[in-house]
């Protein structure tokens, strides 16, 4: 029952009080004129009835009323006020009793109730909310009032039933709040919030439904909830919601739903029941949260542990491959010494000379194979120099033809092109590889050619990520072509991207070209690349050239020096110190061999006269050749020493250089070259 309904039946009541005051004849000028209120009778008093039965009957039923009750005469004047009146605007009865609105309101709320009373004694029916200010406090009344006429039908008093909602109000205002702030939350939230009846049609779609799923309020609303559901998950949404109906428990779990557009969005949902105060499920609510991002960052995160597991394993493969290049240049050193050796003990010219020159030749092509490998492997290497590009090109083909397919034709034309360029040898080495392992996996599974090309160049035309200022310049091109499949212009648009890739799982990670173009623009070149479906692809590669010249490498002489110096040399493997005691003494040196770093040390402090030169080997067990070289030169600082080094990880020939030791020699070596390195060391301390 609202608050009109509820004052109408309390006048109804009063009503029927003052009939028995009317019939028991309490009062002779009571007359009863109709009420445009209640639609029955109003009364009029034309007397004080006060003092008769029917009086105090009807001042107990005012009196008990919770609303507050009035009336004024024609002059404004408060002439009947109940408790409920004092109680609720906190004047007395005896204030308000014989004083007008202006006597005990402030003017404000003083003209507000004058204007309502001007229209009551025009014989209007009042019928609504006011808020008034008594005593420094705001109060909302309901004020239902009417005119009381004269039987003559002059208005001469109003009546009022005044009920005191501020509290209501009150509550209405912080709901309205509450209700904003909710609705400015519920549409600027990123999540699809949705609420839809138990039939399933939706009720409510607040702004982040709109534009995680494209539907705006004004399509969704009405229509059923599998509207974003695929057509193959809808029995299983459904089932989801009977559940929830049956149980009112909350349900989250991750599904696919459907854009307006036809895509699909992975979406982490969470439903909840909403639950009456019988305890009946009466609708459903869900949010649902777009986890697209999430599961880029899942495939981002699995593309970089797939990375990074490749990087370990490239890891892996250069310290392996340092390990046997150790061990493996330590073999082929003794295959060489003995190989030299028997050399000198055969004519010229006899088919054991010439076949044992073969096997020399096989010994050198084997140490520079495991040359290149050391140079792929290596991590460390970041400096630029000055180097003839033909030469690092040459070097990483001779890699590539030794694990091209019989299928694939490889057609190189680098010529005697000369030019020199600044560059790292190794990432020219990487860009190299790179380049030929996308044009072999273009032309997998079918017979093609490999095409590597080296010219001198100058820009035909500007290309748009060509080098600033270089139009002009001359410019080492490298090509690298094959007859593969060729590629669409959308994915040539995205070749350089990383982690872009067109290899199924396992057979790439996208990082191949991306790697192959940061390498280049590091050395102020530029790459551009033609392809087509079906034609296959070319890479062209352009590479500043340095127009400085390099010095020659001077040609080594066919005879070889010797000496009669004191040599200390010590090696780990027994048969590498005999070839070199050997070797050696037969170019005149009195060679010391030792096999231990530990005895060759007690051996030089013992006698430190005794020797003019240290050769020893850098990866030994219990003292490295670092270390022994370190302490021997503390004994007698000047000690010219040579370390020589299948591969080690702890110390290269800069480092070497820089602690003292005069020369750094790589394993294997010929009898020309550390014959060399010795002299030059030796007359190098007679200067």
């Amino acid at each position: 029952m609202d608050s009109q309904e509820s004052l109408i039946e309390t006048i109804r009541a009063l009503k029927n009080e003052l009939s028995l005051l009317r019939d028991s004849a309490a009062c002779s000028q009571i007359a009863w004129h109709g009420c445009a209120i209640c639609g029955e009778g109003a009364v009029r008093a034309a007397c004080n009835p006060m003092g008769t039965a029917g009086e105090e009957r009807f001042k107990s039923i005012v009196n008990q009323a919770r609303d507050a009750i009035f009336i004024k005469d024609k002059q404004r004047r408060h002439i009947f006020v109940n408790p409920a009146m004092a109680m609720n605007i906190g004047i007395s009865e005896e204030r308000l009793l014989g004083n007008t609105a202006d006597d005990v309101l402030d003017p404000e709320s003083a003209k507000v109730v004058k204007a309502v009373d001007d229209k009551t004694f025009q014989g209007e029916i009042v019928d609504e909310i006011r808020r008034l200010d008594i005593g420094g406090r705001t109060f909302y009344f309901h004020t239902i009032q009417a005119p009381l006429r004269y039987h003559e039908g002059q208005v001469e008093e109003i009546f009022a039933i005044v009920r005191d909602i501020t509290a209501l109000r009150e509550s209405e205002n912080a709901l309205a709040v509450s209700e904003a702030k909710y609705k400015t939350i519920i549409e600027t939230i990123d999540d699809a919030i949705i609420a839809g009846s138990l039939d399933g049609t939706i009720i409510s779609w607040n702004k982040g439904a709109e534009k995680i799923f494209g539907y705006s309020e004004k399509e969704a609303l009405g229509r059923h909830i599998t509207l974003i559901t695929p057509e193959n998950l809808k029995e299983e949404q459904m089932e989801i919601r009977r559940k929830i109906i049956a149980s009112g428990v909350q349900a989250k779990y991750e599904a696919m739903r459907l854009h307006k557009e036809g895509h699909l969005i992975p979406v982490e949902v969470s439903t909840n029941a909403v639950i009456d105060h019988d305890g009946r499920v009466t609708a459903l609510t869900a949010i649902l949260r777009d986890i697209s991002y999430r599961k880029r960052a899942e495939e981002e995160r699995k593309k970089i542990e797939a990375q990074l597991f490749q990087a370990q394993k490239m890891e892996a493969v250069g310290t392996l491959a340092g390990g046997v290049a150790h061990d493996f240049n330590n073999i082929l050193g003794i295959i060489l010494g003995n190989v030299e050796l028997a050399l000198s003990d055969t004519n010229k010219g006899s088919l054991a000379h010439e076949r044992l020159s073969e096997s020399r030749t096989a010994c050198l092509r084997a140490k520079e194979v495991i040359r290149q490998i050391l140079n792929i492997s290596r991590k460390q290497e970041t400096a630029f120099e000055p180097v003839v590009m033909n030469d690092i090109v040459a070097e990483s083909l001779k890699l590539i033809r030794a694990s091209l397919p019989t299928s694939i034709l490889l057609k190189s034309n680098t010529g005697a092109l000369s030019d020199v360029v600044m560059a790292n040898p190794t990432q020219i080495h990487q860009v190299v590889l790179n380049l030929c392992a996308n044009a072999l996996y273009a032309m997998e599974g079918m017979e093609g050619t490999l095409s590597v090309t080296l010219d001198r160049v100058s820009f035909p035309y500007p290309y748009q990520n060509a080098p600033p200022d270089d139009s002009s310049r001359a410019f080492v091109r490298l090509s690298v072509q094959d007859s593969g499949k060729g590629m669409s212009p959308e994915i040539q648009n995205r070749i350089f991207e990383p982690y872009f890739t067109t290899k199924e799982a396992g057979k790439g990670s996208g990082l191949g070209l991306s790697v192959v173009y940061g390498i280049v623009r590091n050395h102020h070149g530029t790459i551009t690349m033609e392809s087509a479906p079906g034609f296959g692809s070319t890479f062209h590669l352009y590479f500043p050239i340095y127009e400085k010249k390099v010095a020659p490498v001077p040609q080594i002489e066919s005879d070889v020096p010797g000496g009669d110096e004191r040599i200390l040399f010590v090696d780990d493997e027994e048969m590498i110190v005999e070839l070199a005691e050997i070797m050696l003494s037969s170019l005149g040196y009195r060679v010391t061999g030792v096999t231990s770093a530990s005895e060759a040390f007690d051996r030089f402090r013992a006698n430190p006269e005794a020797f003019d030169l240290v050769i020893t080997d850098m990866t030994m067990p219990q003292m490295t050749g670092s270390r022994l070289a370190k302490e021997i030169m503390a004994i007698q600082p000047g000690i010219p020493v040579i370390i020589c080094s299948g591969y080690s990880a702890i110390l290269n020939e800069t480092g070497a250089i820089g602690m003292g030791i005069r020369k750094y020699l790589n394993k294997p070596f010929t009898q020309s070259r550390i014959a060399r390195a010795i002299r030059e060391v030796l007359d190098s301390k007679l200067h």
